[in-house]
């Protein structure tokens, strides 16, 4: 199972919890109000900006999680703490040909 949720949260969401057995998540992408979510353990992967432009203040991530795409939580410029697992394997960058 995904979540591939453009638009399905409404701008008055704060906070958010991502059912058991979802695997992969691809778009919560512009929910300036959305301050929090709970994730699954069962979630593998975060797609590439997959949360940005929401305003979490804190990211907790569960043991299982193995990638996190490229700009998933840009700008996000209220976090104040991150917590990774130690699955986590990869965290995507920009890459640019200089």
């Amino acid at each position: 199972p995904y979540v591939v949720a453009i638009g399905c949260v409404s701008d008055t969401s704060r906070n958010i919890k991502i059912q058991e057995g979802c695997k992969f998540i691809y778009s919560f992408f512009g929910h300036p109000n959305l301050v929090s979510v709970s994730f699954p353990s069962s979630l593998l992967q975060i797609g590439c900006w997959a949360f940005s432009y929401c305003d979490f203040t804190k990211l907790d991530f569960n043991e299982g999680l193995t990638s996190i795409g490229y700009h998933a939580f840009y700008p996000c410029e209220k976090v104040t703490e991150i917590n990774l697992p130690n699955s986590l394997e990869k965290i995507e960058r920009e890459e640019r040909n200089l």
